[in-house]
């Protein structure tokens, strides 16, 4: 008798271990949950309550948070992602300047990216694109991209669309490389850029002919610390993520691109660059 007992008291003691195995997991899941949902919510408060609609001149906005961002049908882990939408306010309720691509062109999405906020992973054949700007293309432009390299530099992060009119912004381990119909870069010893792979960054990018200059998690000094002459092609249209003939791809992580159809003063580029650098904890001087 002693022996069944001793049995059914295993037994009971077994099951007890189970359940509060059970518990602990969902507590795990749910709390994981919890710090994943916190994560999105700030990002996405850090956007709409963000600046960048009040800065005159803002002509297209990607950015990944938000529900309007991308479709929900492909907001999960390893999901092609085919459509990215602009979510500035004089697009995003008739969906104008979306960025489209194809299946073999496809980029991924990734659910924990940079600072854990999902971020778009491109590849060697990875690219977004847009025929044009419904605003038109545009003479001058500040362009804002957050990304991060995973593979070789020496490679394009956004070009035109048109064929004929190349507006690119390109980076190698020590320079930002700006061309709108002349190739430059800013390999000056001054305040030299520094990409390496694996790290995380805000590039502010101005196309306004010989008065042309990059920035790299840098809000007053820019790269090559002078201005440069890219030439004065319009950026007409958008290529995200190589450039239009695609033969310079990009490997790596984006999540934010901002466009705005003229050169920011100081104070609207350190109130951008802040707003990103809060966003994406990623740490920038001037600020």
């Amino acid at each position: 008798m002693p022996t069944k007992n001793k049995a059914a008291f295993s037994l009971i003691e077994l099951a007890v271990v189970v359940v509060i195995i059970g518990f602990l997991i969902i507590g795990v899941i749910g709390g994981s949950s919890l710090i994943r949902s916190s994560t999105i919510n700030s990002a996405r408060s850090f956007t709409v309550k963000s600046s960048i609609t009040s800065i005159t001149g803002l002509v297209a906005w990607y950015e990944t948070s938000l529900n309007e961002s991308l479709k929900r049908s492909e907001s999960y882990q390893d999901q092609q992602i085919s459509t990215w939408y602009d979510v500035s306010p004089g697009s995003i309720v008739a969906a104008r300047n979306t960025l489209t691509t194809s299946a073999s062109n496809a980029l991924i999405y990734q659910e924990k990216g940079i600072n854990d906020i999902p971020s778009l992973r491109f590849s060697s054949s990875g690219k977004l694109t847009l025929s044009s700007f419904y605003q038109g293309a545009l003479t001058q432009s500040t362009v804002f991209l957050v990304f991060r390299p995973t593979s070789s530099l020496g490679v394009t992060l956004l070009d035109s669309y048109s064929t004929g009119s190349t507006s690119s912004i390109g980076v190698s381990s020590t320079t930002i490389d700006l061309n709108a119909g002349s190739s430059v870069s800013t390999s000056t010893a001054s305040n030299s850029a520094s990409f390496t792979i694996g790290n995380d960054y805000i590039l502010a990018a101005y196309f306004s002919g010989s008065s042309s200059k990059a920035y790299a998690n840098n809000v007053t000094t820019s790269a090559g610390n002078a201005s440069v002459s890219p030439g004065s092609n319009q950026l007409s249209g958008l290529t995200i993520g190589t450039n239009k003939s695609g033969s310079s791809a990009f490997t790596g992580l984006i999540s934010e691109v901002i466009i705005f159809n003229r050169v920011l003063q100081i104070q609207e580029r350190r109130d951008v660059f802040k707003y990103l650098s809060y966003k994406y904890k990623i740490s920038v001087t001037g600020i």
